[in-house]
């Protein structure tokens, strides 16, 4: 971790100093889900049986195994450390105006992922054991999980830089990622800033290389878990590059590059996890000791300016509307 000075604030953020205000906001949502931690499966026992309840208890079972798991929040709370002490730019990160709208989003998630999204893949199962016949390589069973695992992830990675890349250059699909990029403060959870149209790509991605190669439902739940906390710390307000690492793994550096502001850093920088995709189709930004600020150029763009819950959640509502009438705007033209 370089300890080299930041740069200056971009001026759209103020934040919340980690002193004071900051945390006693981040200790009450920290006991706030160290509490719910231990009610949460207990209601969800108690929707799951109540008529009707199936959605609300698939939630509560989603939040109780991401959103309320304490070694996320553990996650959480060393990051907001280590922005505090090495911040990229000031006024950024997970204590900031940006960060509480990421909250929002990582909170709301489950009810699209537990249900559009879920419902996605229920169809890709049917696919997947009907018309091919659940077709796989059986890898895990041949040459061993750690083989599969590797395999699976190599794939799964690949094709998160593909689709990456396509969601950059087609409009459409551009006008849903806009949403991720919309965000002007970098923290550990502006990767959960996704739409659910995205989400249904990630999905589709997460599911095939799984299937393909008869990966185990536990080694596809670590590659997944593994992918949320790697995005988690490239996307954090950090100053570094990991020095050597960054030929083999994406960085918060490098990151913060693809969602520069800056015209030089457009459409680059388009890696996951390993950054050798981006060395190897030359999409790779080489300079790797700059910290532009971050966000999109849209005037119309619903960007959030306030903390309160209310104007969180309207804030929300309106980003998750956004690109759907970009799009039919767009198909008018």
């Amino acid at each position: 971790m370089t300890t080299a000075e930041p740069t200056e604030p971009s001026g759209t953020e103020t934040g919340i100093r980690l002193t004071g205000r900051g945390v006693a906001v981040f200790a009450a949502l920290a006991a706030a889900v160290v509490a719910l931690a231990l009610v949460v499966p207990a209601l969800a026992d108690r929707f799951q049986s109540a008529n009707g309840g199936v959605l609300l208890s698939d939630v509560a079972k989603g939040w109780s195994h991401t959103v309320l798991h304490p070694a996320y929040w553990v996650f959480l709370a060393v990051l907001a450390l280590l922005e505090w002490r090495w911040p990229a730019r000031r006024g950024e990160g997970l204590l900031s105006t940006g960060g509480a709208q990421d909250l929002a989003w990582l909170l709301l998630a489950p009810f699209f992922t537990l249900t559009l999204v879920a419902g996605y893949v229920h169809v890709l199962d049917a696919l997947y054991d009907g018309p091919l016949g659940g077709t796989a390589l059986d890898v895990e069973g041949t040459l061993g999980t750690a083989v599969a695992f590797v395999l699976a992830f190599l794939l799964a990675d690949f094709f998160m830089w593909f689709s990456h890349w396509v969601r950059h250059k087609v409009p459409p699909l551009w006008r849903f990622h806009q949403v991720h990029h919309s965000q002007r403060a970098m923290s550990a959870l502006t990767d959960n800033r996704v739409h659910f149209f995205e989400s249904i790509v990630s999905a589709t991605l997460a599911y095939v290389p799984a299937r393909l190669l008869g990966l185990g439902d536990e080694a596809a739940l670590l590659l997944a878990l593994g992918t949320v906390y790697f995005t988690g710390f490239t996307h954090a307000n950090l100053r570094t590059n990991l020095g050597p690492l960054r030929y083999v793994v994406v960085t918060p550096q490098s990151h913060r590059i693809h969602h520069s502001t800056q015209e030089p850093h457009w459409d680059k920088n388009f890696g996951a996890i390993c950054s050798i995709w981006d060395r190897l189709f030359r999409t790779q930004y080489h300079p790797a000791d700059e910290y532009p600020g971050v966000g999109i150029d849209d005037q119309d763009f619903p960007l959030e300016h306030s903390t309160r819950p209310a104007a969180v959640l309207a804030t929300y509502g309106r980003q998750l509307v956004y690109p759907f009438r970009k799009v039919a705007a767009d198909l008018r033209r």
